[in-house]
């Protein structure tokens, strides 16, 4: 049997990883339709390729592997828990800000100017900028929904996971408001971040095959969850389409079973109302097979690699490293690297101390 130390670290290895390997399967294909992906690779994607995407200039020229915002900003995170061995709000917005300067090749315009606001925050002591603490704003419509903050949230789901009860399900939901509202002014970009985060940390240790009576009642234990977080944030917005709506509308319209009626009828853009269902249902679809979640959620067209790397995320949470193909694992340095910022990771919170 597997001792639990060695299964947890092999987990939280494999949601880094699922991360990056996500972010460069579906980097060559990013807002390409199904039908696109399908005329310009017959048989749809299948391993790592060039980039064929035309809308992004600053990744039109991508290598196969190559990664972009989704484990940048992913890494950050990872990187700020380590150094202060917790959450630090302001190291870690910090720490998105040297990556910001270090290449914003990807990046969502919402992540992008916050961020630079925000450093110019830092650097003016308060006089200009933007005030990552100040709320007040109202979004104007469709701006500050999108998937940024979901993206780069499993660090802070494996922090969770890997704190013994130190992080409660209140407190996981402010830190994913506090981080998510100084770059997004929508709550429901910070609400769809903390369902992800919810159902990654929760994996780690109840893991979910596929078929399972698990499988229900989790999915609506986290409709129950989203609920309970919209409700408690409601001062913040007046919204009718709602995060738990849309997930409730998967289970019950059986969408979880129907892949091309989950596109049609929920969407898989940048949008968190679609993207972040879209990449629950493809994780309960294929809750320990990585190679199809991860494939499936490329294939079906969107913002390709951030759904890819939430899906690979949650599956590599959910089964760790056995899970993932080795020849994904070796196909460059990012990956190996991902592998041991999750050693470090887990040595920092769960290991040697």
């Amino acid at each position: 049997m597997q001792d639990l130390n060695e299964l947890f670290r092999s987990k939280v290895q494999a949601c880094f990883l699922g991360v990056a390997i996500g972010d460069a399967m579906g980097m060559p294909v990013e807002t390409m339709t199904d039908d696109q992906i399908e005329k310009a690779v017959p048989g749809g994607v299948t391993g790592f390729l060039d980039a064929k995407q035309t809308r992004f200039d600053s990744i039109s020229n991508f290598k196969a592997g190559e990664t972009t915002d989704d484990w940048q900003l992913t890494r950050a995170l990872a990187k700020s828990l380590i150094r202060c061995k917790g959450y630090d709000f302001e190291d870690m917005l910090k720490e998105q800000i040297r990556e910001a300067n270090e290449s914003t090749a990807g990046w969502g315009g919402s992540t992008r100017n916050s961020i630079f606001q925000i450093q110019r925050f830092f650097q003016t002591d308060g006089r200009e900028g933007k005030d990552p603490r100040n709320h007040s704003n109202r979004p104007a419509p469709n701006q500050g929904c999108g998937n940024g903050v979901a993206m780069k949230i499993a660090p802070l789901a494996m922090y969770v996971a890997l704190a013994n009860g130190g992080v409660t399900g209140g407190k996981m939901m402010s830190i994913c408001v506090e981080q998510g509202m100084a770059t997004h002014s929508d709550i429901r970009a910070s609400i769809a971040a903390y369902a992800i985060c919810w159902l990654m940390s929760s994996s780690v240790k109840d893991e979910m095959d596929v078929g399972s009576r698990k499988v229900d009642l989790k999915f609506k234990a986290l409709v129950k969850t989203v609920r309970a977080a919209e409700k408690l944030y409601s001062a913040y917005h007046d919204y009718t389409d709602k995060i738990s709506d849309r997930l409730q509308k998967i289970h019950e319209n059986g969408l979880l079973s129907n892949l091309n009626g989950l596109i049609q009828q929920n969407g898989c853009s940048c949008y968190s109302l679609e993207s972040i269902p879209f990449a629950i249902a493809i994780f309960f679809r294929n809750p320990t097979n990585f190679r199809a979640g991860v494939l499936e959620a490329v294939n079906a067209g969107g913002d390709t690699d951030t759904n890819a790397a939430i899906v690979g995320a949650l599956i590599g949470a959910n089964v760790g490293l056995e899970s993932i193909p080795v020849e994904w694992q070796e196909f460059n340095r990012t990956f190996r690297d991902a592998k041991a910022l999750g050693v470090e990771f887990f040595d920092t919170f769960a290991g040697r101390k």
